[in-house]
């Protein structure tokens, strides 16, 4: 009898498992609120887990919360639905279920609630301008004839031989240059290079005298002979100069060792 009855019990057991088992409808909101950064945009899911029907969703504030869509028919299925923060302040989104119900044939009613909190935009780091280095002519030459080169100087001139048809102008500076290399100076008085960097410019002029070949080698020995006689008078003044230091120390010299003598020769007497 005992056998019969466990036999029985097992048996109902088994036809338990055996029957399939629905699982219980609902429809669900992935989240109940967002915080959005004013311009950007956010989003949350409605799912129905065995269940169909239309959903309806609006937003108390369009101009604060703005909704991607408004309408959505789901059968065991989700929407995602993008909100964008148009600007500062909260806004409540709704989802009315309007005709859904679950796969049992249970009524789902009611809505759901997605809280919006739109804040402002991070202050923006100030992005510091690029400081532009001013233009800097750093040198300027005419080859075979040094021009002797200053920043501040912008004129110059060179004498050349009056057949002299090219000159090769040396230049550099920081920034655009314009007028150097080889120039052609047949029929000209006087060469311009141009130095250029954004807005900033500089023009340094190069004016050519023509001479006949004895003058230039004329000129030439002259500007020998007076760096030569410059050379020559300071060490002229170097040499007195030495000579009139060395005289003044050794009156110096003598007129101390006198007085001491003079001392000596007093004590002596007394």
């Amino acid at each position: 009898m005992k056998k019969k009855i466990t036999t029985l019990l097992i048996c109902l057991v088994m036809l338990f498992i055996a029957i399939p088992v629905e699982a219980a409808g609902s429809l669900t909101v992935s989240t109940g609120s967002l915080s959005i950064t004013q311009g950007s945009t956010k989003s949350f899911t409605i799912k129905a887990n065995n269940s169909a029907g239309r959903v309806d969703i609006s937003t108390s504030n369009a101009g604060i919360a703005k909704i991607s869509t408004t309408s959505s028919f789901l059968d065991n299925s989700s929407v995602t639905v993008k909100v964008t923060g148009v600007k500062v302040g909260t806004a409540t989104i709704t989802i009315k279920l309007t005709d859904v119900a679950t796969y049992d044939g249970q009524v789902l009613s009611g809505t759901r609630t997605v809280k919006i909190n739109v804040v402002a935009k991070p202050a923006a780091t100030p992005v510091k301008p690029k400081v532009e280095e001013p233009l800097k002519v750093t040198g300027l030459n005419v080859i075979g004839y040094p021009l002797g080169f200053e920043a501040t100087k912008k004129e110059y001139a060179i004498d050349v031989e009056e057949t002299l048809e090219d000159i090769y102008v040396e230049a550099a500076s920081n920034g655009s240059i314009a007028g150097a290399g080889k120039v052609n100076i047949k029929d000209k008085e006087e060469v311009n290079v141009t130095f250029t960097k954004g807005a900033e410019a500089q023009i340094f002029k190069i004016k050519i005298n023509r001479h006949e070949k004895e003058k230039i080698v004329e000129k030439e020995i002259v500007k020998e002979v007076q760096v030569k006689v410059k050379e020559f008078n300071i060490f002229i003044i170097t040499t007195m100069l030495f000579f009139i230091t060395t005289i003044v120390f050794g009156l110096l010299f003598i007129l101390s060792k006198l007085g001491k003598k003079k001392n000596k020769d007093e004590v002596a007497k007394e």
